[in-house]
């Protein structure tokens, strides 16, 4: 499970730091110069400029963040793969896309594997559904 861990550090903070350095890049220098003239301190140029506005690049890093750890198959299959059996730790890394993938090829059980993908295209539907409609009002697009 550490070295999941680790491997998802090493993958995912690089790409999420690419993308908040091309949301923070869209942030016009113009606010800033005008809050500074207003008297603004860091934290209030943080707060009421940087946040909002880089909010639609949080909001699409979170619902990637959400979904990719459902779709979490490849790394953990071949980290956890020994020999001709899953090495799961105590069912650590067992994930919903490994569960299907055991049933579908090593189980033969089509239809309840079937049945399970299509569960968890319910689950990551309704999760981005819901978390579209909490984070309405918090993402400011302007």
């Amino acid at each position: 499970l550490v070295a999941v861990i680790i491997y998802n550090i090493w993958v995912y903070v690089g790409y999420n730091a690419v993308i908040y350095l091309a949301g923070l890049g869209n942030v016009p220098q113009e606010l800033y110069e005008a809050a500074r003239i207003d008297g603004a301190s860091r934290w209030e140029l943080l707060r009421h400029i940087t946040i909002p506005l880089v909010s639609p690049t949080t909001y699409f890093l979170v619902m990637m963040g959400v979904l990719g750890t459902f779709r979490a198959f490849n790394h953990i299959y071949i980290m956890t793969k020994v020999g001709r059996t899953m090495g799961f730790p105590q069912g650590t890394t067992m994930t919903a896309s490994i569960l299907i993938f055991k049933n579908f090829w090593e189980g033969h059980r089509f239809g309840y594997a079937s049945t399970l993908a299509f569960i968890l295209t319910g689950v990551m539907l309704s999760l981005t559904w819901i978390q579209s409609r909490v984070s309405e009002g918090r993402v400011f697009y302007g």
